[in-house]
């Protein structure tokens, strides 16, 4: 299972900031972990709500709490989020594969209310009945 860690470390990876086959330094860790969990949050607020982890309980070692074909879209989130505390922009593909990946969340976890029309709207008055 992919945890926070993961998504943190491929966020940072993504941006060339952590070398692969490297650990997470603690203060990479740290500001990794306060950004996941700002994200997390950020999607319940846009009604993507990803199980029970807030900024306050995120945990590196946390399961990630969406289905694994989000993991990948999550890592350029994160390092969208990541890329100006770093001092540096993210790429252009990177920044891309965000907007899609945020697409595909909201098209997966937030339904549209269903619309409707009060008749009388739609009814002139001599075709009522």
């Amino acid at each position: 299972m992919t945890t926070a860690r993961d998504v943190i470390t491929g966020a940072y990876r993504r941006l060339g900031v952590l070398p692969l086959g490297a650990n997470l330094d603690p203060a990479r860790a740290i500001a990794g972990l306060q950004a996941y969990g700002g994200m997390l949050s950020a999607w319940a607020a846009d009604g993507i709500v990803a199980g029970s982890v807030t900024p306050e309980t995120a945990d590196l070692d946390d399961d990630f709490p969406l289905p694994p074909r989000f993991v990948e879209g999550a890592k350029a989130l994160l390092a969208v989020e990541l890329a100006s505390e770093s001092g540096i922009e993210a790429q252009t593909s990177i920044q891309s594969r965000a907007k899609k990946a945020y697409a595909a969340m909201l098209a997966a976890f937030v339904c549209a209310p269903g619309a409707a029309q009060d008749r009388a709207l739609t009814a002139l008055p001599s075709q009522r009945r």
